[in-house]
């Protein structure tokens, strides 16, 4: 299987519907955006936001976690004043400083 084929697999696989999954919680970064989600394989999802992104994706930070739709929504609903369009962001560095210091979900809301 070629990459472009892994990657639309991905993509397309269907989300399990249990009541928690282990995986990331990624921040991506785009100039001044920071985008928020969640997947099980960080590169390959960053690669796919990619392939549809006109400009350069960084990966700022990803984060271990037991529940990703759980914790992904606790971030979206702490940063909805900084909410510019769906999961992207512009949040001030402050925040950004905690993220870069968080080794744990719940260290961002420390």
């Amino acid at each position: 299987m070629d990459r472009l084929e892994h990657v639309l697999n991905h993509i397309r696989k269907p989300r399990v519907s249990s009541s928690s999954r282990s995986g990331f919680i990624y921040f991506i970064q785009c100039h001044d955006f920071i985008k928020v989600g969640f997947t099980d394989k960080v590169s390959i999802r960053l690669s796919a936001l990619q392939t549809g992104c006109p400009y350069e994706l960084k990966l700022f930070k990803s984060i271990p976690t037991s529940d990703m739709e759980r914790d992904e929504r606790l971030i979206h609903n702490h940063w909805k004043r900084y909410e510019i369009r769906g999961e992207w962001f512009q949040v001030p560095d402050g925040q950004l400083t905690v993220i870069l210091g968080s080794e744990t979900i719940d260290e961002i809301f420390r």
